[in-house]
């Protein structure tokens, strides 16, 4: 794909206010032919022709009346603005390769000057985490081994409250009270305070009803999803 050509209107004015109306079409098609060229075409009058988009009796009046505005040398054409655009744009290309390596080598030296001046962390008085060195208020959150399951409250397994923290996901039919309440919300009829007071009440599940804390009371329209007859919540265990 073509560079855009580069059109300074002053420059193409003043080079172009001798050439009849006319011909200036064709002028214009042959110096931006010139340009998508790289700089030349072949001096022949088909590919004069073909680039200024004339038949063969228009393209010999154009070139009788313009050919002096043409640099035509080594059997080749060219022009002194695409030339002078060209030069530009290749002048501009090593600037920025000139920087583009002088940045590259800031950076490298840099870089290098950071690691001369860094040192290696000091390891020593690392103790390593072990059971002995773990503090005794750490171990005694710590959790129980992955094959050992924590005992439920109804099965007389200790505090409900303590069960509680353990259970990794919502029962299934918590879940789908909390699918409804989440419904609600919504629609504007259940908070999202609510719902998290709902989560933190659910101690687990029994029979496929929700058990809940004895000290969760929950909003009327969150107790009108739970006292349906296939989610009927269990408070303190019982129905």
């Amino acid at each position: 794909m073509a560079k855009p050509f580069p059109l300074f209107t002053d420059r193409w004015r003043g080079m172009t206010y001798d050439v009849a109306p006319k011909h200036r079409g064709a002028f214009q098609d042959l110096v931006v032919a010139i340009w998508e060229a790289k700089g030349a075409l072949r001096n022949d009058m088909q590919t004069i022709a073909t680039a200024a988009r004339l038949d063969e009796r228009q393209c010999r009046s154009f070139w009788e009346a313009c050919a002096q505005k043409f640099i035509v040398e080594d059997g080749m054409i060219r022009h002194e603005y695409v030339d002078g655009m060209l030069a530009h744009a290749r002048k501009i290309a090593a600037k920025m390769q000139q920087n583009g390596a002088k940045g590259g080598k800031k950076t490298q030296a840099k870089q290098r000057a950071y690691q001369a001046k860094a040192k290696p962390y000091d390891t020593e008085g690392i103790v390593p985490l072990t059971e002995e060195t773990i503090p005794s208020s750490v171990r005694k959150i710590s959790h129980s081994p992955p094959d050992a399951s924590p005992p439920s409250p109804l099965e007389g397994g200790g505090d409900a409250t303590e069960t509680v923290q353990q259970i990794p996901t919502l029962p299934d039919a918590a879940r789908e009270v909390l699918a409804q309440l989440r419904d609600l919300n919504m629609r504007g009829k259940v908070s999202l305070l609510e719902i998290q007071q709902f989560k933190k009440a659910v101690q687990g599940e029994r029979s496929g009803r929700v058990l809940l804390i004895p000290a969760y009371e929950p909003p009327e329209a969150v107790a009108a999803v739970l006292n349906q007859p296939k989610l009927k919540a269990i408070e303190g265990g019982k129905q």
